[in-house]
């Protein structure tokens, strides 16, 4: 056959292999995209396929961290020394929840403990119980590489042995419960992950022409690539396109999910840390509880899920004995109490509420507790009852509290209703809300009641409204009162009744009501208005015997005054003659006698001595019965004291032949007392005992009796070896005017006065005087006194320099001294001017004040001797007007009267010494020598 070609023909041929050309670029170009395509798909894929085992990680570590809190909840309240309580129950529990939790299609939980034992493995329950080593060779590898990283924990890639297959790559993730050391692997097959994911993905994309023959892949080509061109050019790139775009939406799909299980597991750890913070903070207040905190089943024997550690205190049985199921719960309830219980708590249960309760226990000691219950139902979210829950105290002692309250209230009651003294309770209106029968028998009539009524009205009018006033203001002011009132019986009567209200209070402090006490004393006050009468005669007779006594007292101060007085008189008018007589003696004794008149004047001496004596001592005990001594607060130098005594006594008791011992301990300087009448209360002492001891010794001691701090006792003892006192006779010795015998004073002398003064001056000292004696063996007089402490005083001639400084030298003679004499008794006058003589002063007289008044107003004195009672003027009155003048001179008083009171005048009126008759020459000259050597401070 022959072509004929023409330009029809060219022109066809023309557009043909455009169109071939045309066809042929476009295939290429298809061919470009789809591989571009692909390449782009695989790499898309290739990151779906990490997230997606990322997402696989996270969901293992999810599961993981979910199944340890639960073991945590369900150990919640469990210390660890209190793990056998509750730890089989609570373990048992834990393990049935995680039996039922799925990880998707084909994930489970594996629960081992540390030493390789499978608790729980419900995709494989061949393994539960087994140990490691009991364990498949395969398994146990595989189990046992996953055991190794419990302690690291995390994301661990292990392969698990199939039968007749190769072995099956698997992710698990580990987690580690300590306080059980229970370890659980969250596990997941990778290998069905990755077949999800092709599945999903990647579909079957082989070209539908076969490349290795080059003229068919052309022909196809050019056909297929026509056709294309015309009909199809678009669709590769749109299936493609389609393609990408779905995978693109699962890669981000994909990515979202991972993000929202980071961020899940990153809130689950939160909680988890909350979870075990919460769990501690819960163990703590489940330990700190007073009583059992418990969970059980709604159960009959109540099935205990949960105890605290208090139970072993509480029921003496420990909580494991009620988890285990030995003991139940209701086996300990008290018999007679248990279907009580059951039926009590029931209805609150049903209707949601909680319960409270109380009811008795069997303690495991045999005893019986009383426990108060109060708890609630635990449901689930259906509603369905799971379990109780509540806590469990003893009030053994308050209920014993309440039952002893009964049985009081219950003796109150009985008690109050055998008084015989009416008992009521009453508002604060006066409302009566209790009466007792001695209350009823006195205001009610046989079958009346009181209750209810205003016991104001069984107040007479009269005396009512004080007496409702008081009990308005007792319920403003609520106190325990007492007063009395008359009341009416039921009968008319008049009674008095003395009514003790107490107010009671409640828990708030606030008063709610009285109870009022009365008792009948309308016999006491029949008795109490008589004995008023009696009191008013007493009284009367009284104050007449009163002023009877006061006029009697009066009388005897008046005689007491007048015996003053006599004393006062009989030393003065005594006195004033036994100085002229003395001072006579003295002065015919020193211009020289004969023996025989030196033995006259010496008796003369000795009676005139013993005179004075006897005159001092009833002054002295005179003055210390009226009070009129007064002691002295200085230093005691009982040193000082005893060297006085030795200088006054010694040459006695050496004329007679006897010892004269000291024995004195150290004893604490500045003791504060009156030296002077401690010495007077020893020179009586040892005088006495120098003057009834013949032979042997006579010894004066000191010791401190007591010492109480800031003051001491001090006793002092003078022994002798004398006649003895027997002691019948020894009772009488210190009394006025007694001896032991009434021979004594005919042998001895002596008035029986120094024995009762020194009494009396110990008793004045705070302390007091005895005896011990044997007859013809000796006798030892003590006597106590109390003397402060104080400071150590300067020595008297320190004393004086540090005031007055150093004293003047005195003038080297007298000559041109002059001295002036007041005495109205012609006798004392030459005595006193004979006594002077000696001492070369010019020597003036006055017989009375007035006249030495003039003297003195024309004259310079240096120095006046006063006497005090004269006539005309006294020298009291004579001092005073001198004093008036300005006159300094020293005056010194001579006067017979010794009490301590004219002293105190003779100084009030501006004397300056003191100088008592009848007068010892020997003291005149000290008291004129040592003012003379003041005379030239002293100016007019």
């Amino acid at each position: 056959m022959t072509l004929i070609a023409d330009e029809t023909t060219v022109s066809k041929i023309h557009l043909v292999g455009t169109l071939l050309t045309i066809l042929f670029i476009a295939s290429g170009l298809s061919a470009f995209y789809s591989w571009w395509a692909l390449q782009d798909e695989r790499v898309t894929l290739e990151r779906i396929e990490q997230a997606a085992a990322r997402h696989a990680a996270s969901r293992l570590e999810a599961a993981t961290h979910t199944a340890l809190g639960f073991i945590a909840l369900a150990r919640s309240g469990t210390k660890a020394d209190h793990v056998a309580n509750g730890e089989r129950s609570q373990k048992g529990q834990a393990l049935e929840y995680l039996r039922r939790l799925r990880l998707a299609e084909s994930g489970f939980l594996w629960v081992f403990t540390r030493d390789g034992r499978c608790l729980l493995s419900p995709a494989y329950p061949d393994m539960e119980g087994l140990s490691l080593d009991e364990l498949a060779p395969r398994r146990r590898d595989a189990i046992a590489t996953i055991l190794a990283r419990a302690d690291d924990g995390g994301l661990v890639r292990y392969d698990w042995p199939t039968d007749g297959a190769p072995p099956l790559p698997r992710n698990a993730f580990i987690g580690v419960f300590q306080p059980w050391d229970w370890v659980l692997i969250a596990s997941d097959d990778d290998n069905s992950l990755r077949a999800v994911i092709d599945r999903e993905v990647h579909h079957d994309r082989t070209l539908p022409w076969h490349l290795g023959n080059p003229t068919l892949a052309l022909g196809v080509t050019l056909a297929l690539g026509l056709t294309a061109s015309l009909l199809f050019s678009g669709w590769p790139s749109r299936l493609f396109k389609r393609d990408h775009s779905e995978h693109q939406t699962q890669a981000e799909a994909l990515a979202a999910s991972a993000a929202r299980l980071s961020s899940d597991m990153g809130t689950h750890r939160e909680t988890e840390a909350a979870l075990r913070e919460s769990e501690q903070r819960l163990s703590t207040l489940v330990a700190n509880l007073p009583g059992i905190a418990y969970r059980c089943l709604n159960a009959p024997g109540w099935p205990m899920i949960f105890m605290s550690e208090q139970t072993l205190m509480l029921t003496g049985r420990p909580a494991k004995a009620f988890l285990d199921g030995a003991t139940r719960y209701s086996d300990i309830v008290h018999p007679e109490d248990r279907d009580l219980v059951w039926k009590r708590i029931q209805l609150p249960i049903q209707a949601k509420r909680p319960f409270t309760t109380e009811y008795r226990i069997l303690h495991a000691d045999g005893s019986e507790r009383w426990v108060w219950e109060q708890g609630r139902g635990v449901f689930d979210e259906h509603g369905n009852l799971i379990a109780l829950e509540g806590l469990i105290l003893d009030i053994t002692d308050r209920q014993l509290a309440v039952q002893a309250l009964r049985e009081s209230e219950e003796r109150y009651r009985a008690i109050v209703e055998s008084q015989d003294d009416a008992v009521c309770r009453w508002l604060a209106d006066g409302t009566l809300t209790f009466v007792n029968s001695a209350y009823r028998t006195l205001f009610a009539d046989p079958g009346e009641d009181l209750i209810g009524r205003c016991w104001f009205d069984l107040v007479p009018e009269a005396d009512r409204p004080p007496v409702v006033a008081r009990c308005r203001e007792l319920a403003a002011r609520p106190r325990t009162i007492r007063y009395e009132h008359p009341v009416i019986s039921h009968d008319g009567s008049i009674y008095w009744i003395q009514w003790v209200d107490v107010p009671l209070l409640d828990a708030g402090g606030r008063c709610v009501e009285f109870q009022s006490v009365g008792r009948d004393v309308t016999e006491r006050k029949r008795i109490t208005a008589e004995l008023e009468q009696h009191r008013n005669h007493l009284e009367e007779l009284v104050a007449e015997r009163t002023a009877e006594l006061e006029v009697a007292n009066e009388a005897a101060e008046r005689a007491n005054r007048a015996k003053s007085d006599f004393l006062a008189n009989m030393s003065h008018e005594i006195r004033t003659p036994l100085n002229a007589v003395l001072g006579m003696v003295h002065l015919i004794r020193r211009d020289g006698v004969t023996p025989q008149q030196e033995d006259r004047l010496e008796k003369i001496q000795v009676a005139g001595q013993h005179l004075l004596d006897i005159i001092n001592a009833i002054l002295d005990l005179s003055k210390i019965e009226s009070g009129q001594v007064i002691l002295e607060e200085t230093e005691v130098k009982i040193s000082a004291i005893v060297r006085n005594l030795l200088s006054i006594l010694s040459e006695k008791a050496h004329a007679k032949g006897l010892a004269l011992r000291v024995q004195l301990p150290h004893l604490p300087p500045g003791l504060i007392g009156d030296p002077a009448r401690i010495q007077q209360a020893l020179l009586n002492y040892l005088s006495n005992a120098i003057k009834f001891t013949e032979r042997g010794s006579v010894t004066l001691r000191a010791r401190i009796e007591e010492d109480r701090g800031e003051t001491i006792v001090l006793r002092f003892e003078v022994e002798d070896t004398g006649i003895g006192i027997a002691p019948e006779q020894g009772s009488r010795l210190f009394t006025a005017f007694e001896q032991a015998d009434r021979s004594i004073t005919r042998r001895y002398g002596g008035t029986g006065l120094g024995l009762a003064i020194t009494k009396r001056l110990a008793r004045s000292m705070g302390g007091e005087a005895g005896l011990e004696s044997t007859p013809g063996v000796g006798s030892t007089f003590w006597f106590d006194i109390c003397l402060r402490r104080g400071a150590p005083a300067m020595d008297s001639a320190e004393a004086a320099r540090a005031v007055t400084g150093p004293r003047p030298e005195p003038p080297p003679e007298h000559a041109a001294r002059r001295l002036l004499i007041v005495e109205d008794e012609p006798v004392n006058l030459e005595v006193a001017q004979e006594f002077i003589a000696d001492l070369g002063l010019r020597v003036d007289s006055a017989g009375n004040g007035a006249e030495a008044l003039e003297l003195v107003r024309r004259n310079p004195y240096d120095l006046i001797l006063m006497d005090m009672q004269m006539p005309v003027m006294d020298g009291l009155e004579a001092t005073r007007r001198i004093r008036a003048l300005g006159i300094r001179t020293p005056i010194i008083a001579m006067t017979a009267n010794a009490f301590s009171q004219d002293r105190e005048r003779c100084l009030e009126a501006g004397m300056d010494d003191f100088l008592s008759k009848p007068i010892d020459p020997h003291t005149l000259v000290g008291t004129l020598e040592r003012w003379r050597s003041r005379i030239g401070e002293v100016s007019r």
